[in-house]
């Protein structure tokens, strides 16, 4: 991504997103089934009665419920609730800022390598557990995969193994229980780590202790730098979440739960595939490509006069003069879920400055209220901050 495009263009844009209906949470439960329990199924799609005398015969229609499937029960939820707040609180004000800074002096890949030589010093757990569940197989492949990786790879920084099509057979403690017929009982948010349940909340006790550098001070602390490292790509994608959506810790339980029952969910297309069809269904894919993009913006607000409340917006300026487009997310969208930040990411790479709106819930229908890019005269274009 080239930042810093110049275009010597003095005129200003207007472009509207509507109806942006392809949410993350929406995406996550829907197409990837992994970030998104209760088991209460939607209400039936029933008429109105507003005119019972011309009504004869059964009032509702054929049964259509959505049963949504099993999850987790959440006896705990305040506990849950507040573990949440602490782990939205630590992404924000410490992971973030240290990601940011660390993305700055590693080099994606870097990042990367460290990310292989921490996953091949894992061996030894999958090894474990491989056997622990009677995978003979699997246990060889893991085996073949580190000898190679270790010796060829340099220590795991190359994945030769991947590059020579050797197989993988994933295994952890929470496989094993899950196994050895040990269901979950409710579910529980751990501190740092995030979504889980008591079961693999003990699993990942076991992983833990299966890991020889476990024992040895400092090689103990390798384990939490290669997962701080993995994290540093992800954590701008996390905070997005839990400020996009009115109630991340609701839709979290909800899509973690589902995944994490439905693991072996076949997601493969069979049969005659639709062409046109496969590239709308496409559009829920669509996001933003540089993990440093959210953060190159800059967020601002106006003030609303028919509520007194302040609307938040994202700013994406050129470092020159550049036309500007406003992104309004649709109902129900917001300006920094992916599908949004993707667009603005797009027009960005194209030489425009992109500005986005959150859903304008807080204004009353018929009052128009214009916001404004800062440091902007109409005599000299817009010529935007330098970014830092």
């Amino acid at each position: 991504m080239r930042y810093g495009y110049k275009k010597n263009s003095t005129y200003e844009a207007q472009f509207i997103q509507k109806n942006m209906k392809t949410r993350s949470g929406v995406l996550v439960v829907a197409a990837l089934g992994c970030l998104v329990v209760g088991t209460s199924p939607a209400q039936s799609i029933r008429p109105v009665n507003t005119n019972s005398s011309f009504l004869t015969g059964p009032q509702t229609l054929p049964s259509d419920d959505v049963v949504l499937p099993k999850g987790l029960n959440d006896p705990i939820e305040p506990f849950n609730r507040a573990m949440w707040g602490f782990n939205k609180g630590f992404l924000t004000w410490f992971v973030r800022p240290a990601s940011k800074f660390y993305r700055s002096v590693v080099i994606e890949p870097a990042r990367a390598a460290i990310g292989r030589f921490g996953k091949n010093l894992t061996y030894p757990d999958r090894l474990v557990n491989n056997l622990l569940q009677g995978r003979w197989a699997g246990s060889a492949e893991e085996t073949e995969r580190c000898f190679c990786n270790t010796v060829l790879g340099l220590g795991g920084l190359f994945d030769v193994a991947t590059r020579w099509g050797m197989p993988k057979s994933e295994a952890d403690f929470g496989q094993t229980f899950t196994k050895w017929g040990i269901q979950p009982g409710c579910f529980l948010m751990l501190p740092v780590f995030g979504p889980s349940d008591e079961r693999d909340g003990v699993g990942l006790v076991g992983d833990t202790a299966a890991e020889p550098q476990t024992y040895f001070f400092p090689y103990d602390l390798v384990g939490s730098g290669v997962m701080a490292n993995n994290f540093s790509d992800t954590v701008e994608a996390s905070v997005c979440f839990t400020k996009s959506e009115p109630d991340s810790y609701y839709l979290l339980e909800k899509a973690w739960s589902f995944a994490h029952v439905n693991r072996k969910a076949d997601m493969s297309v069979t049969g005659n595939q639709d062409e046109a069809t496969l590239e709308t269904l496409q559009a829920v894919f669509f996001s933003y490509t540089n993990a440093e993009f959210p953060a190159c913006g800059k967020t601002q607000s106006v003030l609303v006069p028919t509520t007194g409340k302040k609307l938040d917006y994202s700013l994406w300026l050129q470092s020159g003069i550049a036309p500007v487009v406003y992104l309004i997310p649709g109902f129900g969208a917001h300006r920094l879920a992916p599908n949004e930040l993707g667009l603005a990411e797009l027009l960005y790479d194209n030489g425009f400055s992109s500005g986005e709106e959150r859903e304008a819930k807080n204004v009353r229908v018929g009052h128009k209220m214009r916001g404004h890019f800062p440091d902007v005269r109409p005599s000299e274009g817009l010529q935007a901050p330098p970014r830092s």
